[in-house]
């Protein structure tokens, strides 16, 4: 599907692409708003722009929100006699 530009010319449709990327583009890209409607309710900060959205989820990550490293381990417990059988 191609986007078009209110003053003529057309942007792409950037609903393909896997982020992050290397080097991203500046442009403009066209995008389904129910998607990024999603993100905005998933960080939960209220309103916001696509260009307020990095620094939202930042601040979660900032505040220990969102885990960055979790240690998971076991061990076995017994209550009994520990010598060599």
């Amino acid at each position: 599907m191609a986007w078009y530009r209110a003053g003529g010319g057309s942007i792409d449709d950037g609903n393909s692409i896997s982020y992050p990327i290397a080097l991203p583009s500046q442009d403009n890209k066209g995008y389904k708003e129910a998607s990024i409607s999603a993100i905005a309710e998933a960080i939960g900060s209220g309103s916001l722009t696509v260009a307020q959205m990095p620094s939202a989820i930042s601040n979660l990550h900032d505040a220990g929100l969102i885990a960055t490293n979790m240690a998971i381990g076991s061990a076995t417990y017994t209550s009994g006699d520990l010598g060599v059988t």
